[in-house]
């Protein structure tokens, strides 16, 4: 079997991203990489932009409050989501065990 090369860029950057999510098909996110066209410096900038994302994510999961899956990593590369702010708020999500205390008052009202 003849296994795919990947650049040196690429293989620092894929290494770098945090594995809290799956990140999906490293082939299809080497092919959206090869067309942005990154040098060191975007790779590392694009693996922070990810990396704050779901670190963000997970802060709210682990708070107890409910969060999407972050994009895999080549959809992420596609939709430049790297040059998106990052949405996930700390402040304003439900947690569980908040809502279940809403459901129990709306039962026994």
């Amino acid at each position: 079997m003849k296994r795919k090369a990947y650049s040196q860029t690429f293989e620092t950057f894929w290494k770098s991203l945090e594995n809290y999510f799956p990140k999906g098909s490293k082939v299809e996110a080497y092919r959206e990489f090869q067309k942005l066209e990154c040098n060191q410096e975007d790779a590392e900038f694009i693996a922070s932009r990810y990396n704050e994302a779901v670190n963000a994510k997970k802060e709210v999961i682990e708070r107890g409050g409910w969060s999407a899956p972050l994009k895999h990593v080549c959809r992420y590369l596609k939709g430049e989501e790297f040059d998106c702010e990052i949405s996930e708020r700390l402040d304003t999500g439900r947690t569980k065990d908040e809502e279940r205390r809403r459901n129990v008052e709306r039962v026994f009202r």
